[in-house]
């Protein structure tokens, strides 16, 4: 009797430490209720709790200090007024799995047929004084950017906020979580990261539309 005891515990501790995990995943949904998955294009789209109205995401050209304008559309921007799609976004993940969920570090990248100036579509957290103040969503390689601009090393991470989700951004230096908001720039609502709280950076509660089955322009 007492080996198949031992035998019994054994395989329910091997089954608990197995599975039981799982039940603790939040995973994250689109908006036909499918999990996220890597490589699929999505829209990234506002919820109605969100704040401020707003509209696609796309890239603009913004300052780059003493007067002057990027060359190359580099800066992520929501439109101020929902006219169209935007770009959609691909969210490759490195920790493997097929499904999306809010443990795993994202890449984040614009998916487009048309070329993008810069070297690379992933976004990516950028950090200028002398152009902005605060931290910013860019796309873009170092030699897209400039020397005086720095990018930061860390990973996008997506979580559960209100009736949607919240974008974040974990910086590996300081060991410090930023929150993804949005500021009102010139052309458009500047996608930026906050670890503090005013009045002048609006909450970007969000949902994902998957690219495939939905579209909200009208040809």
């Amino acid at each position: 009797m007492k080996p198949t005891l031992l035998t019994t515990l054994s395989f329910l501790l091997f089954a608990l430490t197995t599975y039981f995990p799982l039940a603790f995943t939040k995973y994250i949904y689109d908006t036909d209720g499918y999990p996220l998955a890597p490589g699929y294009k999505y829209y990234i789209s506002q919820t109605t709790t969100s704040g401020q109205e707003g509209g696609a995401l796309i890239l603009g050209e913004t300052e780059t200090g003493g007067g002057g304008v990027e060359a190359c559309a580099l800066t992520v921007l929501q439109e101020f007024c929902e006219d169209d799609d935007g770009l959609p976004v691909r969210f490759n993940v490195s920790d493997g799995g097929y499904v999306i969920s809010e443990d795993l570090n994202v890449e984040i990248e614009f998916v487009s047929d048309e070329k993008p100036c810069a070297q690379s579509s992933k976004w990516v957290v950028v950090e200028n004084p002398l152009i902005f103040n605060s931290k910013w969503i860019s796309i873009g390689s170092s030699e897209d950017l400039g020397d005086v601009t720095q990018i930061m090393d860390g990973v996008f991470k997506i979580k559960e906020q209100g009736l949607g989700y919240k974008l974040v951004f974990f910086s590996k230096w300081s060991r410090t979580y930023f929150d993804i908001k949005r500021y009102n720039d010139v052309d458009g609502r500047r996608l930026v990261a906050i670890n503090f709280e005013s009045k002048k950076y609006h909450p970007f509660e969000v949902e994902f539309v998957n690219a495939k089955r939905y579209r909200r322009s009208v040809v």
